[in-house]
């Protein structure tokens, strides 16, 4: 057993999480968008600033509406699916295009 869990263990502490490269939106870009679009943020996310991102995206674009929800992290379809699901079916169905 222990030739099989030693290099597991070291292995282990080798291991880093290996993200995307995240892309910023540049402001030409975020004014560009032509389509609505429907942004729904997580209050306490630690990738962004929710309520800077909401501020930014509605000076930029009126096609982007903007949803802070209280609460949450990042991973607010996980906390909130409900709400997350229920946004998305809205949005559908507001603009069938």
């Amino acid at each position: 057993m222990r030739r099989t869990l030693r290099p597991l263990l070291f292995a282990s502490l080798k291991y880093k999480a290996h993200l995307p490269p995240q892309h910023v939106f540049t402001d030409d870009e975020l004014r560009a968008i032509e389509v609505p679009v429907r942004l729904v943020l997580g209050e306490r996310s630690h990738i962004h600033r929710a309520a800077e991102v909401a501020a930014r995206v509605a000076k930029l674009n009126p096609r982007i509406s903007t949803e802070i929800v209280p609460g949450t992290t990042h991973a607010l379809t996980l906390q909130q699916p409900g709400l997350i699901t229920a946004r998305v079916l809205e949005f559908a169905e507001a603009d069938p295009a």
